[in-house]
């Protein structure tokens, strides 16, 4: 498990094209404001992608600095597991 909040909105170009219809965001233990505004900024980046891809990429690292301004300062964001391989 990562003590970081995991933080896709970079990935969600990939996530779309690979099929994903539907995102989770998770809001267990996080301020009522937090959650709102991470999910407006998903929302906006999902619309946007929809809207006009190439807005979309202009706009995406605008998107993950929004998210990285409004997180507690005692948690990181990164991918987490998102891309590692488990080897057991």
């Amino acid at each position: 498990m990562s003590a970081n909040d995991i933080c896709a909105i970079e990935e969600l170009d990939r996530l779309i094209e690979a099929g994903v219809s539907a995102f989770k965001i998770e809001g267990v233990l996080k301020d009522e404001d937090y959650i709102t505004e991470v999910v407006t900024i998903y929302r906006d980046a999902i619309d946007l992608y929809y809207e006009d891809k190439e807005a979309y990429e202009d706009e995406k690292q605008d998107f993950y600095n929004d998210i990285e301004r409004i997180k507690p300062k005692y948690r990181e964001v990164d991918l987490g597991f998102f891309y590692k391989k488990t080897m057991y």
